[in-house]
């Protein structure tokens, strides 16, 4: 809330006259805006995947969907939202996601450590941490392309690293929660040094570890409705797998290659539990196994770099072999999600290992290997919500759900197209249309990760430069101070070395434009400079670089 509360000060100093556009405001807390009742008028709506609806008002109130249709009456404290020529889409869901999550704390190991029997925690299995316990302060960085929710997963080495939640995209300082203990996350991992050290142990430890959960669900059984049982052990572990053993809580598998999807549907096949496949990449021919034991699907977006060799007369045979194997290779990788939606198999897409710039290029190149939009947007919508067991609060835009809305340009597998809004539990957060913004060439991109330090506290946001015909160009993001949400502002007068690094930026209020400056040194990775207001004021600002964030 930097820039809410930089404005309280200025007040303060006489230096800010607030604005007034018509727009209700936030107080100089930033913290509750004076109304959370918008209405988006006449846009061409998608509810859902395979449905345009042209004309259409939205009408949310307090994070939830209160009406959708033409000509609605807009309430008396309602913003509206001008929708001519935009498009509302279903807000994006992520799934599997790590960013800003924190691994838990090592266990040190006693003295009389058995490395053929360690303790589980030591193992890497605590399928009890619960992720929102390690997660930080959220940054918007894919809020920006579209998403509004997200599956956490735990961080942490080993079999089971613990439970998965859904949270929201929302103010960096206000965690919205939507579920928690979604899935036990788990993965065919070893911490090393100790059991179990191979595949054949982690297989071994798996049917363990399930195996005990039922005995441990009778037993509690028994004891609860009998007398004369002995008190079960208490073991966190155990309980936490209770639920996955009834099948009332899914196994979240993190996927790495085809061989942990045979291991995970041979695991799922002795025990019986419900099985999330987790960032699919490969594997093909278990299409048909998937599809018959409706096992959920997540698919990874991080797709490989096209072949960039060529087939030519003089090329000699086994490179000619070898450049056939790999264009193959990867033809059939992005084909893979078009024959997922072939097949008939409804599945999500995980951001996981994805640099944000790659994000709108890959959907549109496996759109271009077959995949289609409508099966595209089910992915980033429908089918991540009844996948983790959100869709009664989430996935498509009907009145009750939550307020979760991508708004762009143009349709949203355009390549022109940009997001204008992006609307989190009711949040609106607007952006810059800035053609050069949204798909900056990753070539010369900056991310910097600043903090501000003012007599209102300390803040931060982002602030992202790059190359472009020649010169420098940026944005930074700061807490909207006319109404909930952020807001992304072009940098100006960008002046940049290998040492040194300068720029400003603005805001037009009423009949006068406050400036703000920014001068400092690059050291490394690390800048070190003073933010100045109005030439009036000065105050330490700090950033620190960030080479192409992935999740």
């Amino acid at each position: 809330m930097w820039f809410t509360k930089l404005i309280g000060l200025l007040l303060f100093l006489g230096i800010f006259v607030p604005f007034s556009n018509g727009i209700a405001q936030s107080d100089l807390t930033g913290n509750r805006p004076v109304t959370q009742t918008y209405l988006i008028r006449s846009a061409t709506v998608i509810p859902r995947p395979g449905v345009i609806q042209s004309g259409q008002d939205v009408l949310f109130k307090d994070g939830i969907i209160k009406s959708v249709g033409r000509n609605l009456t807009a309430p008396p404290e309602a913003v509206i939202i001008p929708g001519d020529s935009l498009y509302v889409y279903p807000g994006f869901i992520d799934v599997a996601n790590k960013l800003d999550v924190a691994s838990p704390p090592e266990m040190e190991k006693p003295d009389d450590f058995d490395s053929s029997n360690p303790d589980d925690y030591l193992a890497g299995i605590h399928p009890q941490v619960n992720v929102l316990d390690h997660l930080n302060t959220q940054r918007g960085e894919w809020r920006r392309l579209g998403f509004t929710l997200v599956q956490k997963v735990p961080m942490g080495m080993g079999l089971l690293p613990g439970k998965t939640a859904v949270i929201g995209y929302s103010h960096p300082h206000e965690q919205v929660v939507l579920a928690e203990d979604v899935a036990v996350y788990a993965r065919f991992n070893t911490v090393g040094g100790m059991y179990p050290a191979n595949n054949l142990g982690v297989m071994a430890k798996f049917r363990d570890l399930f195996q005990n959960a039922k005995l441990l669900d009778i037993h509690l059984a028994q004891y609860n409705s009998t007398t004369g049982v002995r008190i079960p052990e208490k073991n966190p572990v155990l309980e936490s797998l209770v639920p996955v053993v009834n099948q009332m809580q899914p196994v979240y598998f993190e996927i790495e290659d085809q061989l942990d999807i045979g291991r995970a549907l041979r695991l799922q096949e002795e025990i019986g539990f419900k099985l999330i496949l987790g960032g699919i990449s490969e594997g093909e021919q278990y299409i048909p196994t998937i599809k018959a034991r409706q096992v959920a699907v997540s698919l990874s977006l991080n797709l490989p770099a096209a072949p960039t060799d060529s087939v030519g007369p003089d090329l000699e045979e086994i490179e000619r072999k070898r450049f056939e194997r790999v264009s193959a290779a990867y033809t059939n990788r992005v084909s893979l999600p078009a024959k997922y939606a072939e097949a008939g198999i409804p599945f999500a897409f995980t951001t996981k290992h994805l640099a944000k710039d790659k994000f709108f290029d890959n959907l549109h190149l496996l759109i271009d290997h077959g995949l289609s939009e409508d099966a595209a947007l089910a992915a980033l919508t429908i089918n991540p919500a009844n996948i983790l067991g959100i869709s009664r609060v989430a996935g498509d835009i009907q009145v009750g759900k939550q307020a979760n809305f991508v708004i762009s340009t143009d349709p949203l597998f355009d390549k022109e197209a940009q997001i204008k809004f992006v609307i989190v539990n009711g949040h609106v957060y607007e952006y810059e249309i800035n053609k050069g913004s949204v798909k900056a060439a990753s070539n010369g991109v900056e991310h910097w990760n600043y903090q501000a330090s003012t007599p209102a506290g300390e803040s931060s946001g982002e602030l992202v430069i790059w190359r472009e015909s020649g010169k420098w160009v940026g944005e930074i993001t700061i807490d909207d101070p006319v109404k909930p949400g952020q807001l992304t502002l072009p940098l100006e007068d960008i002046d940049k070395s290998a040492t040194m690094l300068g720029f400003g930026f603005s805001l037009d209020s009423n009949d006068r434009k406050i400036k703000l400056n920014v001068q400092g040194e690059i050291s490394g990775t690390t800048f070190h400079g003073t933010l100045d207001v109005m030439g009036t004021e000065q105050f330490p600002f700090k950033a620190v670089k960030k080479n192409m964030p992935t999740s």
